[in-house]
């Protein structure tokens, strides 16, 4: 077992697993998930919504900053540190999410490709028996996914009856469409459509969504920052359709859903932590600070005073 996949992989699997003994059904078991994982992550939402507010109120020591170093780049960057050094602001603030939620993706979409170790704790030794049956038969291959030995477990019999049975408990239904299946795509989409192709699609129309959601939570949170370019908004929603034809339906539909339950908590996030209200409370502290200096310095005075008499 992997290092990724122990710490990772596996956690992941049991928290998905737990909501699957809930509903027995994996799409449903896939929104619970994601749910949960966007709240736990709120936490890291509301600190990024911060240090966004917090940039913003940088933005005219910024532009002094740049009007003082001209064309000489390298100043500007190192005051530029500086800068977001001495006010506590990230600078990597913004990219925090994105190094979180992509361990997450990986981990689920091993879940979901080995959902008979992962969900049901089969053990491997069983799925291994299973695997080499379909290879005697001319079935499957040796690299085959556990969804592809679910998909020819009817095969099986009873000869791995503990992979069989689990196979028929497993429930990828949603709406008429079987998440187990990967997308197949082809140029000529109207004669070789096919319905599972309605998750990649979901999954770009959400991304697209979240990308505009996000420009103008940016622009209105920090009017003096440049919007987004229409390439930038586009490139995610176009990344999100290619990767999701190249995985399981089940892992484009949680990829559909982070998007998805992602911008409605950003939304949120934005109307209640809005930027006037995490300012006005950074001056207050800097009011408090400073005055608790003051005081301070002036006990020293008097002390320094006191010795002198």
């Amino acid at each position: 077992m992997g290092i990724f996949e122990f710490l990772i992989g596996r956690p992941l699997g049991f928290i998905m697993s737990l909501f699957y003994s809930l509903c027995n059904n994996f799409s449903i078991s896939i929104i619970l998930f994601t749910l949960f994982v966007t709240l736990v992550l709120m936490p890291l939402d509301i600190r990024q919504q911060k240090t966004m507010a917090k940039q913003a109120r940088l933005a005219p020591k910024l532009e002094a900053l740049k009007k003082k170093c001209g064309d000489d780049r390298q100043k500007y960057q190192q005051e530029m540190a500086e800068l977001y050094q001495r006010e506590h602001v990230s600078l990597t603030g913004g990219c925090l999410m994105l190094f979180i939620r992509f361990p997450i993706l990986i981990g689920v979409y091993g879940a979901i490709r080995n959902p008979l170790s992962y969900i049901l704790n089969i053990s491997s030794d069983a799925i291994a028996n299973a695997k080499q049956i379909l290879v005697d038969l001319g079935i499957g291959h040796q690299n085959m996914t556990e969804l592809d030995i679910i998909r020819n477990a009817g095969v099986l019999g009873d000869r791995v009856p503990e992979v069989t049975n689990a196979a028929h408990q497993l429930n990828f239904n949603f709406l008429g469409l079987d998440l187990s299946q990967q997308p197949d795509f082809s140029i000529n989409i109207f004669k070789d459509f096919q319905m599972i192709w309605l998750i990649p699609i979901l999954a770009c129309v959400c991304s697209l969504i979240t990308a505009i959601l996000s420009s103008y939570i940016n622009k209105k949170n920090n009017p003096q920052a440049k919007s987004q370019l229409l390439m930038m908004i586009i490139l995610g929603p176009v990344l999100s359709l290619i990767i999701a034809f190249t995985v399981p339906g089940a892992v484009g539909f949680y990829w559909a859903c982070s998007n998805l339950f992602g911008g409605i908590l950003r939304v949120i996030i934005s109307q209640i932590y809005t930027p006037n209200k995490i300012n006005a409370k950074t001056d207050f502290k800097l009011i408090l600070k400073r005055r608790k200096e003051e005081e301070l310095i002036k006990e020293k005075s008097k002390n320094k005073a006191a010795q002198q008499l």
